[in-house]
């Protein structure tokens, strides 16, 4: 038979301990996290410089999960395509292409680009649209729910503005498109 040793009690430790324990594994954290952090690999990071993409190129690289949250257009009356792929062009948001339905995930916000700054009641006029291409690619057949503002109407496009192809008819708002969507309209 073995001989076994009584255990001895456990005992807790007093609070001024644990304080003291606390601030030693925070002091320690905060002198190995920055260490951590710089080993770890960098990661690709997101550039939202717009890119010389042209409408007809395929990227298969860009994929929906690439998409950052929230994307620009801005659009000018007359004008096929983007003018300008970032926030800071001035004008009114009359549109947003969601990449999921009931309104959620990525998002073009569509920013129309003149002095009146909103849209005319009738869809006889062109306000502008463009192509799901350069930056906005990566919502290229992924448009899931539309919505818009300051009266304007939206057309959807089943392929690029120069190609053709089916257009829906005017929508206001709608939660769930059905289709492929490469373009948009605004009037």
């Amino acid at each position: 038979m073995s001989a076994t040793t009584p255990s001895e009690p456990v005992v807790p430790m007093s609070r001024p301990a644990r304080s003291v324990a606390r601030a030693a594994l925070v002091a320690a954290i905060s002198v190995l996290l920055p260490l951590l952090l710089a080993a770890a690999p960098a990661s690709g990071s997101l550039s939202t410089e717009p890119r010389p993409i042209h409408a007809g190129q395929a990227r298969p690289d860009v994929t929906l999960t690439a998409a950052p949250p929230v994307l620009f257009c801005t659009i000018r009356p007359g004008v096929q395509g983007c003018t300008s792929f970032g926030p800071d062009e001035p004008g009114a948001l009359v549109a947003i292409l969601y990449a999921e339905p009931w309104f959620h995930g990525a998002r073009v916000h569509v920013f129309l680009a003149t002095a009146l700054a909103a849209c005319t009641a009738r869809t006889s006029d062109d306000e502008g649209g463009g192509d799901l291409a350069g930056p906005l690619l990566a919502l290229l057949g992924h448009v899931g729910s539309v919505e818009t503002f300051h009266r304007c109407d939206v057309q959807l496009h089943d392929a690029f503005l120069d190609a053709g192809g089916a257009v829906s008819g005017w929508i206001d708002e709608v939660s769930d498109v059905s289709g492929r969507v490469a373009a948009f309209t605004v009037s």
